[in-house]
């Protein structure tokens, strides 16, 4: 659960990051966020893919701001 509530963080933190947000009455938003936390749960909450952009997202104990950073990924 703990790891969850960290993940969805991050997405809100690269959303911000984007200057966008999610709208939960949307559809295509919620699909959005199912897709978001989708590909971060299957890369242990680390990589983050948005707007055909691959995401390092961390965090540091102690510390409430993310460090974002764009990353290379391919299958």
């Amino acid at each position: 659960m703990f790891r969850n509530d960290i993940i969805d963080q991050k997405i809100h933190a690269l959303l911000e990051a984007h200057n966008d947000f999610l709208d939960e009455t949307k559809d295509e938003d919620m699909l959005l966020y199912f897709e978001l936390r989708d590909f971060a749960e299957k890369h242990g909450g680390l990589l983050y893919f948005f707007e055909n952009e691959t995401y390092l997202i961390i965090n540091f104990i102690g510390e409430e701001e993310f460090l974002l950073i764009p990353a290379e990924y391919s299958l």
